[in-house]
């Protein structure tokens, strides 16, 4: 097996033509997931907010799939994998479409119309659809024409490789360097990531070149941006386009994303899985929760950080969601376990290779001796109690090279929107249960969450959380929707209460 899988394919039409392929069965898959979803839901007034949900959960759930097959029917020929998907998928996604493409297209038009009403918001979205447009365009030129050099983009095409010449996940992750010409993945994350990059592989014929594969990463940056747009509270129209501009515009998601980075995906699952846990929390059905367990089930297979989605997304739903403490325990229950058994062979292998459920370390960096944790910590400046809260909880903050400055701008709106509320009118508010089932309350909520989460990790002696900017970035969705919500409301008629 030859190492090399980052050369440039000199045929254009073939990367592209690959390209699309893939592209094909993303969007198939995610209207498979809109149409099981609207079915589930029965109601169209949020149907561009599942739209956003199952632009991201449907390839995850496509990686799923793949994913089981590899595991339970290991050795078979690419071509009985691709059919099957394309046979699931394919039917499915042709009925996501036919149910609600015509209430999408509707939708759509209707948005368009009633922003065209208002001169201000309209001057504001077309701006920001122009920043989006660059940044779109940036992303598929540098995915075309740049190789990956990053290493664990590298990686992760390297097990892919392994997965795709084989047709076996059966010995992921890769312990034993005898069996593999010396390559080691010692990491416990699903193998979400891992299947993509093989389905790409599989379409495009060969693992020689990471070809299609690159352009992974940035399909998920569109469906990021896409869950950003919808994922806003009733009557915001340029809130959701600006927090999408915000977050793809992120120095180091920016970076991460053009470089192949698995960050792009995860970070979308997270936002799809607190989506549908906030639509879950807004009306409280059986339909609702089982999108929510699909979700937060495919938040979890995206990578081992996804592993604390349902801690974070369970005490958020208890606090936003109205209805009786029985009714909301049900709820919650059912998108827990539905999204627990879903990760739940995976996170089982972990256990069986590693004696835990995620580990970071690999064995040489364990020894005493090496002090590697240590030497970690001083060259990521996080070396002192000081330094790990304002370079590492706060990262978002004080490294603006990384983040932008979208923190600090949410810090002080936020300060400036509590000032003008007042302090007896913001304890009435929180208090109010519309106020807590909106939007801009989850985002404040989760990212006030996140970032006590890190400040406890901290106090617990470990730097898992804060040692790596990518981790801190998981939250910058949510910091966007928040600063969105704030600076539109003002233009958009919304009281500060409401923003």
């Amino acid at each position: 097996m030859s190492p090399q899988i980052i050369d440039i394919p000199v045929d254009g039409f073939e990367l592209a033509k690959n390209a699309a392929l893939l592209l094909l069965f993303f969007i198939s898959a995610s209207f498979a997931f809109l149409g099981l979803c609207a079915k589930l839901y029965r109601r169209e007034d949020h149907l561009g907010l599942l739209a956003g949900i199952s632009a991201t959960a449907g390839p995850m759930l496509l990686a799923w799939v793949l994913a089981i097959l590899l595991i339970a029917l290991p050795g078979r020929e690419p071509a009985i994998y691709l059919a099957v998907l394309a046979l699931i998928f394919g039917v499915g996604g042709l009925f996501g479409a036919v149910t609600c493409g015509p209430s999408l297209a509707k939708a759509i038009v209707d948005y368009a119309i009633s922003t065209a009403c208002r001169p201000l918001i309209l001057a504001g979205v077309v701006a920001v659809g122009l920043v989006l447009a660059w940044i779109a365009f940036q992303q598929v030129a540098v995915a075309a024409f740049q190789p990956v050099y990053s290493n664990d983009p590298l990686e992760y095409l390297t097990a892919a490789r392994l997965v795709a010449e084989n047709s076996d996940l059966n010995r992921y992750p890769f312990l034993d360097g005898s069996a593999t010409g010396g390559f080691l993945s010692p990491w416990t994350h699903p193998p979400s990531f891992i299947t993509l990059n093989v389905l790409a592989f599989w379409l495009q014929g060969s693992a020689d070149l990471s070809g299609a594969a690159r352009f992974i990463s940035t399909y998920f940056v569109a469906a990021q941006a896409l869950a950003l747009c919808v994922f806003v509270d009733k009557g915001r129209r340029l809130a959701g386009p600006l927090a999408s501009a915000i977050m793809v515009a992120t120095p180091v998601y920016f970076l991460l994303s053009m470089q192949a980075h698995i960050d792009s995906m995860r970070i979308a699952a997270f936002t799809a899985a607190a989506a549908a846990v906030w639509l879950a929390a807004r009306r409280l059905t059986s339909g609702g929760a089982v999108i929510a367990g699909l979700t937060v089930g495919m938040a979890h297979f995206s990578h081992s950080i996804g592993f604390l989605t349902l801690g974070f997304l369970a005490p958020l739903f208890f606090i936003t969601a109205q209805g009786g403490l029985a009714r909301r325990a049900g709820v919650a229950a059912v998108f827990g376990l539905l999204g627990g058994a879903l990760v739940a062979p995976f996170a089982l292998k972990n256990m069986e290779a590693y004696g835990a459920l995620a580990q970071d370390m690999g064995l040489v960096w364990s020894y005493p001796e090496i002090r590697f944790d240590e030497s970690l910590a001083v060259e990521r400046g996080i070396a002192t109690l000081s330094d790990k809260l304002l370079y590492g909880a706060l990262q978002p903050l004080t490294k603006p090279e990384l983040f932008g400055f979208a923190a600090a701008a949410l810090a002080i709106a936020a300060l400036v929107s509590a000032l003008r509320v007042g302090r007896r009118r913001l304890f009435q508010l929180v208090r109010d249960a519309e106020f807590r089932a909106s939007a801009v309350f989850t985002s404040l909520a989760l990212v006030g969450g996140f970032f006590a989460f890190l400040t406890i990790t901290i106090a617990a002696g470990t730097d898992l959380a804060i040692k790596n900017a990518r981790y801190v970035l998981t939250i910058q969705p949510f910091i966007a929707l928040a600063l969105a919500h704030l600076l539109t409301a003002p233009l958009e008629g919304q009281k500060a209460g409401n923003a």
